[in-house]
């Protein structure tokens, strides 16, 4: 059973996206069990496994996952899937969040999945791991791992360039020039893209090109057309769109959407949002 959506304090709503959990009993024993996939991100994701172990299958490879584990931003699709038994908390930040509350360059997790007591104390992780057991419900869990969250903070969410950028980016589906975003704010180009992918972890072209492949995925889910699809997410043309997506998921559109969609872990849409009024 997944439950989406789970209330977040009010404290954490500017950086928490989303609060997520999946508890399903004995995946193994069903054959028509297949891997979720996952599709490339902008976004910093916390893990926080109190079942049994999961497995990441990436070019073929597989890789048990640390129990808890920060998954940094992705630049390619993905395959998860547990060992017997998933019982997992999915705590998604927002771009602009991960900054505020992990002590190191975002940069640094960029396509990597990075066990927890590597970045905070171990004496601290274990001490989670020990609550979450002793937890008698889901609420219970829900809060011990928002008041953890809350004890990282290190940072308000301002209006500063970072924000604003990442709004320009979303509302214009990815396309807007740097060189604009920089002259908005009164910085060199060069600061703008130093500043962004330290913040970010992603380079703010790249960035650009995830919103936009989110963005083509969303209106395909709404009915629209492989064209109308070129021309609003602003693409040059369908060839243009066919590379782009393949360079995230590794197939064409079609493929993707006839023989891989039932398996995506839908955890996130594109769309703006603000917590400044």
């Amino acid at each position: 059973m997944r439950y989406n959506n789970l209330d977040i304090y009010s404290i954490l709503k500017p950086y928490v996206k989303s609060i997520n959990v999946e508890e399903t009993f004995n995946v193994a024993n069903d054959i028509n069990c297949f891997p979720t996939i996952v599709l490339p991100t902008s976004t910093i994701t916390l893990l926080f496994n109190y079942g049994d172990p999961f497995i990441q299958i990436k070019r073929g490879q597989k890789t048990i996952l640390p129990r808890f584990y920060i998954a940094g931003q992705m630049t390619r699709s993905i395959e998860i899937m547990p060992v017997k038994s998933a019982r997992i908390i999915i705590v998604m930040l927002y771009p602009w969040a991960a900054s505020k509350l992990l002590p190191f360059p975002i940069n640094e997790f960029t396509d990597l999945n990075i066990d927890l007591d590597l970045v905070i104390r171990s004496s601290e992780v274990s001490r989670i791991e020990s609550k979450l057991k002793e937890a008698m419900n889901l609420k219970e869990r829900i809060d011990i791992i928002q008041d953890f969250l809350l004890s990282l903070l290190h940072e308000e969410c301002n209006r500063d360039l970072i924000y604003g950028s990442l709004q320009k980016m979303t509302y214009s589906i990815g396309n807007v020039k740097i060189d604009l975003i920089a002259d908005n704010f009164n910085v060199s180009r060069r600061h703008f893209m130093r500043k962004f992918k330290e913040k970010i972890g992603l380079a703010p072209k790249l960035y650009s090109e995830l919103v936009r492949f989110k963005y083509a995925i969303q209106y395909k889910n709404q009915g629209m057309d492989w064209s109308d699809i070129t021309f609003y997410c602003g693409y040059y043309d369908q060839s243009h769109f066919v590379k782009e997506f393949k360079k995230f998921t590794g197939v064409s559109p079609q493929i993707f959407f006839t023989e891989y969609y039932e398996r995506v872990c839908w955890t996130s849409t594109p769309q703006p949002q603000s917590f400044f009024g």
